[in-house]
Order: C-alpha cells, then structure tokens, then sequence
C-alpha cells in the first residue's frame, strides 16, 4: 500500500543506522498468524515489539487519508519505542515546604511543573508526591529512582535531610 511505501523508506533509514533494530512487514491477509501474534487483525498497523511488549500506531492504507498520522508518526514511533523498552520507574516530588506544584494555587505565581509531569510520564516514569505521610521523615522510598526538590519556601526537617542524604547514598538522583 501507498502509506508502507513511505514507511518502508522510513524504517530503511533507521535498519541502516543500528544493528539492533529489525523490520518486517506483515500482509494480515497472507500471514494471518504473524499478524495475531504481533496483535493486529487488520492492515495499516505499524507494531513496535521487544521482548514481549508491544505498541501498535494505526497509520492507514492510503497516503490522502493517513497525512494527519503520518505527520505525527515520527513523535509516535518515538513514544512507543520507549513504551516497550524502557522499564517503568519512579520520580517522587517533594511536598509539604511550599515546593512549586502541577497544580499550584492562584497566590503562587511560579511556574507549575505540569510539562515536567508529562515528559516524564512519557519517558516510563510514575510520579508521585513524597512528604513526611509519605515517609520522608525516615527515608526515601526503595522504589525511587529520583527525586524533585522544586522551590521549597521553608526548611526541610533534620530527619528529612538525614533521608535525602542516605537516598543518594543508596544511588537516588535528587534534583534540587
């Protein structure tokens, strides 16, 4: 079809630049199972697979009615290929000292960190708030794999500090 021409092209460019990457193309119709096992029941699919994880982008059969998919396909491809390959991990911001917020108040006329929020989420992280009911008074969770200290307007406790310190000595990056 028009739009597998495109992509062929497309996908040619990156097989040439990296030895990890592989593309086969799948007609639903001539290989039925392939097609199932990679998640797909009709045509105009591109799959992005590792392991056995796997994004699908519909794209379409025809150039005049995939333009709109296609302008956004790169941005797309590029989303699903850290979907299936990064593994998730968590960021943990700081509250509970007046630190900047994805949803602050209308008296805070900081900049919220929402695009922040998004981009990490898009990159495989899960963020979550960490204060004292959190446990920040003791430590910084296991599962953390960094740590947000956006603005805080008032001090951190000494058992906060001490937390902070013994999460980036177990290896936490913490950005301040």
């Amino acid at each position: 079809n028009e739009v597998a021409e495109v992509l062929a092209r497309y996908f040619d460019s990156l097989a040439s630049e990296s030895s990890h990457f592989k593309v086969q193309t799948i007609d639903h119709a001539l290989a039925f199972e392939a097609a199932s096992k990679a998640g797909i029941n009709d045509n105009g699919y591109v799959v992005v697979a590792h392991g056995e994880q796997r994004e699908k982008i519909r794209v379409g059969l025809k150039l005049r009615t995939a333009r709109s998919a296609m302008r956004r396909f790169d941005s797309n491809f590029a989303k699903a290929l850290v979907k299936v390959t990064r593994e998730k991990a968590i960021a943990y911001f700081t509250i509970g000292h007046g630190e900047r917020s994805m949803n602050p108040q209308s008296s805070d006329k900081r900049s919220p960190v929402r695009l922040l929020k998004q981009q990490l989420q898009a990159n495989q992280y899960e963020v979550k708030p960490l204060g004292i009911a959190e446990g920040l008074g003791h430590s910084i969770p296991k599962d953390a794999s960094m740590v947000f200290i956006l603005g805080p307007e008032k001090p951190f406790l000494p058992e906060e500090i001490d937390a902070i310190r013994d999460g980036i000595e177990r290896g936490v990056r913490i950005l301040i």
